[in-house]
C-alpha cells in the first residue's frame, strides 16, 4: 500500500504542485480584485442614474469567476509531464501515479474552491465597504453568502465540468483545454444527430410530422431530463476522474 500512497511523499508532492501553480491563482486574485472594482464603479455611477438601491450580484460575479478560473487552472494540470524538457524529471518524482492524479485532483476541486471561496469573501467585504462609504449608504451592499442554494448549486456544477477538463489535461500533450472543448463540442453534434436518428418517429409522430410530438415531450420531461441530470450531478464527476488517472498512468508508463 505504501507504494501506492505515503502521505508524507504525497505532503511534499502537494506543496510542489501547489507552488508550481501559485502564478495562475495570483493572477486570478488580481482579476477578482480589478474585475469587482469596476462593478462597484458602475452599480455607484447607478446609484445617480437609473436610483439602483440593492447591489446583490455578488454570487453572479463569484460563479462567472469560479467556474472559468477552475476550468483554466485544471487545463494546465500534469503540464510538466507534457513538457518534453520537464517530462524526465516529472517521471522521477519520488511519488506513485495515483499521488499525482489526487494531488492535482485536490488543487483543482477541493483546493480552488475553498480558497477562491475565502478570498472573494474578503474582498468583496472590503468593496462593500468602499462601495457604501462613496454613496453615503444610498446604495446596500448585501454580503457574499457561500452557503447560498445558488453558489452551491454552481459549486457542483464546476465539480462535474471540471472532471471533464482534468481527464482532458490528462490525456491531451498540448493545449488541452481548447482540445477538450472541441471534443466535447464534436461529441455533442454526434450525440445529438445520433439521438434525432433513434428517435426520429418518436419527435414527429405520425399526427405532427412538423413538430415535437406529446409522446417525445413526456419521454424528454420525465425519462431523458431526470437521467441525464442524476448522471451530470452524480456519475460524471467519479467517470471522468477515473478516466483521468488512468490516461496519467498510460501515459507515465
Amino acid at each position: 500500500m505504501d507504494y501506492i500512497f505515503n502521505i508524507q511523499r504525497f505532503g511534499l508532492l502537494l506543496n510542489r504542485e501547489f507552488r508550481i501553480n501559485a502564478k495562475f491563482i495570483g493572477i486570478v486574485t488580481g482579476a477578482i480584485v480589478g474585475l469587482l472594482c469596476f462593478i462597484l464603479f458602475v452599480a455607484i455611477a447607478n446609484v445617480y442614474g437609473d436610483g439602483m438601491s440593492v447591489f446583490n450580484i455578488h454570487t453572479n460575479i463569484y460563479l462567472a469567476i469560479l467556474i472559468p478560473g477552475g476550468i483554466l487552472l485544471t487545463s494546465i494540470s500534469f503540464s510538466d509531464l507534457h513538457n518534453n524538457l520537464k517530462r524526465l524529471n516529472y517521471l522521477l518524482l519520488p511519488s506513485s501515479s495515483f499521488e499525482k492524479f489526487f494531488s492535482m485532483l485536490l488543487i483543482t476541486t477541493v483546493g480552488w474552491v475553498l480558497g477562491f471561496t475565502i478570498v472573494y469573501a474578503i474582498v468583496s467585504e472590503i468593496a462593500n465597504g468602499i462601495g457604501a462609504y462613496y454613496t453615503g449608504n444610498r446604495l446596500e451592499f448585501e454580503s457574499f453568502n457561500p452557503f447560498s442554494e445558488m453558489a452551491w448549486d454552481g459549486i457542483k456544477a464546476y465539480i462535474s465540468v471540471q472532471a471533464l477538463f482534468l481527464a482532458g489535461a490528462a490525456y491531451f500533450k498540448n493545449y488541452a483545454f481548447f482540445r477538450t472543448l472541441f471534443t466535447l463540442v464534436v461529441f455533442g453534434a454526434l450525440l445529438a444527430l445520433g439521438g434525432y436518428l433513434i428517435f426520429a418517429d418518436l419527435i414527429h409522430g405520425e399526427n405532427q410530422p412538423s413538430g415535437p410530438s406529446k409522446e417525445f415531450k413526456d419521454f424528454t420531461e420525465y425519462t431523458l431530463v431526470p437521467i441525464v441530470e442524476n448522471f451530470f450531478d452524480w456519475a460524471m464527476a467519479p467517470v471522468f476522474w477515473v478516466i483521468a488517472f488512468f490516461s496519467l498512468k498510460e501515459k507515465e508508463v
